[in-house]
Order: structure tokens, then C-alpha cells, then sequence
């Protein structure tokens, strides 16, 4: 199904994205948790349909 092809890739290229942040520097630590968070809530809203505090619709 596309749906799991979907969800397939959004994994894959969210654990691509962990572990190539997990490669960044100490110093990048509020980079690393920014993109964390972003990319979590990018899963939730794929996966579940959630959408973010402040883009709800009218």
C-alpha cells in the first residue's frame, strides 16, 4: 500500500537524519534537538494526522 511505502520512507529517513545528527558536534546541541523535535513532529502528523498547536483549521 502507499501508505506504508509512505510511512516506510518517512522512517528511513528519519533514522538516516538521527544518526547523522548524532555525529554533530557538543557544541551543536541546540541544532541537534531542534531538528529532533522537528522531525517528531513531522512522524505524528504523517503517522497519526496530529497537527501542530497553531495550524489547526478554522
Amino acid at each position: 500500500r502507499f501508505d506504508d511505502l509512505l510511512n516506510s520512507a518517512i522512517y528511513t529517513t528519519y533514522r538516516i537524519l538521527l544518526c547523522s545528527l548524532l555525529m554533530l558536534e557538543p557544541r551543536d546541541l541546540l541544532l541537534k534537538v531542534l531538528i529532533f523535535v522537528s522531525i517528531w513532529l513531522l512522524l505524528l502528523q504523517k503517522r497519526f494526522g496530529i497537527v501542530p498547536v497553531g495550524r489547526q483549521a478554522c
